[in-house]
């Protein structure tokens, strides 16, 4: 009998080739697309979740979402907390020169920690001592790629390398750290080691690195969180925020206040349950066409003695068959796009990533599902009809027709919803690409100087001698490199009431306002011809005035991290961080021992202007290569989420678009078919071609039309929540709402015509003797 099923699944798929193949391809199509959104889902959501003590592992963060804290405080919490039973400092280390032997390179992702870290955090060592690898300052640990970059096959333990300056013996060899974590580091190093670069580690003043607890499995988070909350205030009396503890497998995802990655995830979670749904739908339209087509053969059998229950069981293994066919079409499909889909998403996902049980058992349920929705409808609907019901021609359309036009307008409303976001978010991405940020952005050349350079000032005079060279400064951070978490401080000032505000510190030289074309609005700026503005001036941004309450800024005092100056100026707004945030107080002071010098060039002649920077960093530097970023390149990786998601939502868009209009054309042929006579009958009487192209094409319209009343609403909640997630956004107006419904409109229409333009044209004696 199952194989009867076959063979008879087979015959009628090919016996009509065409409705078949657009019935497989577009659920595999679907599928593909479910599946490389589900692969990238799982792997974003298992951040963090490869350690060992990932239910007691906490980072520990101010209440603002800073997670700078001060170098004395994970001794102290470890020590007088009897509930935390470690904890260890954490500090990336700046990129740095390492040398083995003769062979010299530049390396970064290196990080400072306790010895405690290795028993914390899940290190694979597979040389050296977990316990002991960190103890001696001397010391570093290597993962398995860097291990042999450096020495080769060669057994690395207990061989020595040079950086920052310092005989390092290597005392562990650990596997490479995961990729989904959000702390990243090649190299270790114990904290202590900074001591011997001049850090104070025992202050509770500075507040510059990040520390991490574990806690003991049945201790009460709010009430640690409670007795911690305002540790650092009882050291630092300036100190306002309070304490708090996340867990280590939320810090990937969310932020502190909502949202984070966790809102991208979600809105592609919610894509891919579309597409599935779109194909689903699509399937069942199909499938409910081609099973019409044979309704004299379903008639015949149930008049000779077949059971609902053999049809359904045989509908379902046909259905079952034809969607199998479209997973494995899938699944090529989903090997053909997977480079491209790795290249948007930045990840490097390979055929085998499906391979995990984890995956596997998640593919085998969207089949099944996939299976059940698509399969249920056809098997049980067109083996209900009664013998007598078919042989009269009470069958297409007369059951069921309500529910497949409630199926193509639901697929609208998703596909309404998906063109609405599309337009959305590339508005948005193009508003944060193109927004003025209040100083020059383009052209200008950022890279590392501190002590890598000799002397900046001579540096700087020789770089200013070429014509090409339209401006150098120096700073402590450049703009879009900052992170908020550094150089905040607690202020005073004159007049000051009870209101409190934390100020961004940062660093300049004299001709920073010049270099990046920021605009003075009251006062000036720091001069080399006031010798005192070296120790005795502060000049603040729009937001800082503000934020003081001061009408009349030049002259009064401030005092910031201890130092009391005199305002002499005040700069016009500029964005020094991403468009997710709104401009906060900052406040700059003169500064000759800047970490990263800024040069800004001529557009034209850029390559040989770089190549004359190049040689003037190998005259004034002190060994080290020259390596360099434009600022626009650094403030487009500040948007790259935003960017790939948004080619993602257009891509993802467009294929639901297709398949919304295979759904559509499914049910212009549905319903074509079940009005042939009366379209015969019509033409007979007279009827143009004009004529019942309106008299087919209105109901489609009036559909899609509803779908634009349920998904308008819809689209427009989810995107505003979307767009929270920035202090500087896009307002959605009346042309969202138009151009979504004017493309589903034209969408529409367009994938019914062919099929109304061909029963229109039908000769009126053929429709007459249809069936």
């Amino acid at each position: 009998m199952f194989k009867n099923y076959i063979q008879s699944a087979f015959k009628n798929i090919k016996k009509r080739k065409g409705y078949s193949f657009i019935n497989i391809l577009g659920l595999g199509v679907g599928i593909a697309s479910c599946i490389l959104i589900f692969l990238w889902v799982h792997n974003q959501l298992s951040y963090d979740q490869f350690h060992i003590n990932k239910d007691s592992l906490y980072s520990v963060n101010f209440s603002n979402g800073s997670e700078a804290t001060p170098p004395a405080m994970a001794d102290y919490l470890k020590q007088n907390y009897a509930n935390i039973l470690d904890a260890s400092r954490f500090n990336y280390a700046n990129r740095a020169k390492v040398k083995v032997n003769d062979k010299e390179m530049m390396e970064s992702g290196g990080a400072f920690v306790d010895p405690s870290f290795s028993n914390m955090f899940t290190l694979k060592f597979y040389k050296g001592n977990a316990k002991t690898a960190l103890l001696q300052p001397e010391s570093i640990i290597l993962t398995k790629s860097l291990s042999i970059k450096y020495f080769g096959n060669k057994d690395a333990l207990g061989k020595t390398l040079t950086i920052y300056g310092k005989d390092l013996k290597v005392t562990g060899l650990i596997e490479d750290y995961p990729t989904n974590s959000y702390i990243q580091f090649k190299f270790l190093m114990p904290f202590k080691l900074l001591s011997q670069f001049g850090s104070n580690l025992k202050i509770w003043t500075n507040n510059w690195h990040q520390t991490f607890v574990q806690l003991h499995p049945e201790a009460d988070l709010k009430i640690i969180i409670k007795k911690i909350s305002r540790l650092v205030q009882n050291f630092q009396k300036a100190e306002l925020r309070t304490l708090l503890l996340r867990p280590i497998t939320r810090l990937y995802l969310y932020n502190l206040n909502g949202g984070g990655k966790i809102n991208i995830i979600i809105i592609f979670s919610i894509i891919a349950i579309f597409i599935l749904l779109i194909a689903c739908i699509n399937f069942i339209n199909l499938s409910t066409v081609q099973f019409s087509l044979r309704m004299k053969e379903i008639g015949l059998r149930k008049t000779i003695g077949a059971h609902k229950k053999e049809l359904v069981v045989q509908f379902f293994i046909e259905t079952f068959l034809l969607i199998f066919i479209a997973w494995l079409i899938g699944l090529m499909i989903f090997k053909l796009l997977l480079p491209e889909f790795n290249m948007l998403v930045g990840e490097e996902f390979v055929f085998k990533s499906l391979l995990k049980w984890s995956i596997i058992s998640g593919i085998i349920g969207l089949l099944v599902i996939s299976g059940l929705i698509a399969g249920s409808y056809p098997a049980f609907f067109i083996s209900s009809f009664k013998p007598i019901d078919i042989f009269k021609g009470q069958t297409i359309g007369t059951k069921g027709v309500r529910f497949r036009k409630g199926l193509v307008i639901f697929q609208f409303i998703l596909s309404i919803i998906l063109i609405f976001g599309t337009l959305v978010l590339s508005k948005q991405l193009n508003y944060l690409q193109n927004k003025s940020l209040g100083y020059d952005k383009d052209h200008i050349v950022t890279f590392r100087a501190g002590n890598r350079i000799k002397t900046f000032s001579a540096f700087k005079n020789s770089l200013l001698g070429n014509s090409n060279i339209l401006g150098v400064t120096s700073t402590n951070i450049p703009p879009y490199r900052w992170n908020t978490n550094a150089g905040l401080g607690s202020v005073q000032w004159q007049g000051m009431d009870n209101t409190q505000i934390r100020m961004v510190q940062t660093s300049v030289d004299y001709d920073y306002v010049k270099t990046f074309g920021l605009k003075v609005i009251k006062g000036r700026f720091f001069s080399s011809k006031n010798i005192s503005d070296i120790k005795n001036a502060y000049v603040v941004n729009e937001a800082a005035v503000k934020a003081m309450g001061m009408k009349s800024p030049i002259g009064k005092w401030l005092r910031v991290g201890g130092k009391k100056r005199p305002i002499i100026g005040v700069v016009k707004d500029y964005h020094f961080e991403s468009l997710k945030k709104k401009v906060i107080p900052m406040t700059m002071s003169i500064s000759s021992e800047n970490t990263w010098a800024c040069v800004k060039i001529n557009q034209f002649n850029m390559p040989k202007t770089l190549d004359f920077i190049k040689n003037q960093w190998k005259t004034h530097s002190n060994n080290y290569p020259f390596e360099y970023n434009f600022l626009t390149e650094q403030i487009n990786r500040i948007y790259l989420d935003e960017k790939r998601m948004g080619i993602l939502v257009k891509y993802f868009g467009i294929l639901a678009i297709i398949l919304s209009c295979l759904g559509m054309f499914g049910l212009a042929s549905f319903l074509s078919q079940s009005r042939t006579k009366e379209i015969g009958v019509r033409k007979i009487l007279g009827s143009s071609k004009a004529e019942l192209l309106l008299l087919l094409s209105k109901d489609f319209i009036k559909w899609v039309f509803y779908a634009m009343l349920i998904a308008w609403p819809i689209a427009w909640i989810l995107m505003n929540k979307v767009l929270q997630e920035y202090a500087y956004k896009i307002e959605i107006g009346w042309t969202y709402f138009a151009v979504s419904g004017g493309l589903a409109m034209a969408i529409a229409v367009f994938s019914i015509s062919f099929q109304i333009i061909k029963t229109a044209r039908t000769n009126p004696i053929e429709c007459l003797r249809y069936e």
